[in-house]
């Protein structure tokens, strides 16, 4: 039986969520050895990721307080770079 378009968008999607999930233990691990508390860490996917996995990742991490870009080179490919957000309040918004 041919595979309908929303049962493969479902694939991918439940795919991706896995993904996920096991690179968020990766990072973490990768974020507990590798960051002391200032400048940035690059971490590197050692097998290809779909955008949309590192989107939902940057996603994640953004709202656990980390700054998170992405990082391409063209020997390594696509990284993702983590740093500690910098708030700072602007005199002015807080009128």
């Amino acid at each position: 039986m041919a595979i309908s378009p929303t049962e493969l968008t479902n694939r991918v999607k439940q795919a991706d969520k896995t993904k996920v999930e096991h690179l968020e233990k990766q990072i973490d691990k990768f974020l507990q050895e590798s960051f002391d508390g200032q400048g940035a860490v690059i971490w590197e996917p050692s097998d290809g990721v779909r955008h949309q996995v590192l989107d939902e990742l940057r996603r994640r991490y953004g709202g656990a307080g980390w700054s998170v870009q992405y990082v391409r080179d063209q020997r390594d490919g696509v990284g993702l770079s983590f740093s500690k957000q910098h708030y700072t309040s602007n005199y002015y918004d807080d009128r």
